[in-house]
């Protein structure tokens, strides 16, 4: 492609140290414009990838977070989970040492307990069931939470 115009070309000289010889380059005006513009697509490019790797690390860094905290809720909630079934064990243990204090202290035959002492007993335990199962819920929810703000 020839180009006559003398305003479509840049000219650019360059001078040598020490008085040597000089260079001239003549650069036609798309050459400069397609060399700005690859300048300026590179550094969006560029912009972009440092942004999404520094999105994606700190989300990275959140989730190990979250998942050192889980573990310890984690943990918690069994040691929750077993305290119950020992306090739900206890309260029967309770009950049934009642039946024998009653037995030494003059009562001449073992009492069963009857339907309705026994449907108490059950209410209580299922009532103690129902709020381990809130605070169970309640846990799960946070865990969710904190899952969601991740994403």
């Amino acid at each position: 492609m020839i180009i006559t115009n003398k305003n479509n070309y840049y000219s650019f000289v360059i001078v040598l140290p020490g008085g040597h010889k000089s260079i001239s380059l003549h650069i036609p005006r798309w050459g400069i414009v397609t060399g700005v513009g690859v300048v300026i697509i590179g550094i969006i490019v560029l912009g972009t990838g440092i942004y999404f790797t520094s999105t994606t690390n700190y989300k990275n860094q959140a989730y190990t977070k979250l998942k050192v905290e889980n573990k310890h809720l984690k943990s918690e909630l069994s040691q929750i989970h077993d305290t119950v079934n020992q306090l739900q064990s206890q309260y029967i243990q309770i009950f049934d040492k009642e039946d024998e204090l009653k037995l030494l202290l003059g009562g001449t035959k073992r009492k069963k307990r009857n339907y309705r002492q026994r449907r108490r007993l059950k209410k209580k335990i299922t009532k103690i069931k129902k709020q381990y199962n809130k605070i169970n819920a309640v846990t799960t929810d946070k865990i969710k939470q904190a899952q969601l703000k991740i994403a």
